[in-house]
């Protein structure tokens, strides 16, 4: 996603708060990398970021393999336990849910 500085600029950053996005590779395997940050544009939107092992900050959801986000602490009224965001940004249970 490109961020348009010009009419939506970044406001603020807050910390990834725990939150973890997970890749699934090409073998099978599923490899998990903490968010590093949230970017908060001035429309109130917030973007994800995690960083590469060179150390670009990217937003997960743009890369190839990403399959969802979740909080492992996540509970929620009104919302199934542990909900993740998936790649189509709906919910999706965390492994293990019932």
């Amino acid at each position: 996603m490109a961020i348009d500085l010009k009419s939506n600029p970044v406001v603020a950053a807050l910390p990834g708060g725990g939150w973890i996005a997970e890749f699934k590779q090409d073998d099978g395997s599923v490899e998990t990398y903490p968010l590093v940050a949230w970017l908060v544009l001035a429309d109130g939107e917030m973007i994800p970021m995690d960083a590469s092992a060179s150390g670009d900050a990217q937003d997960p959801r743009e890369v190839a393999n990403f399959q969802r986000m979740y909080h492992p602490d996540a509970t929620g009224t009104g919302c199934r336990p542990r909900a993740a965001c998936d790649a189509s940004g709906g919910s999706a249970p965390v492994r293990g849910d019932t």
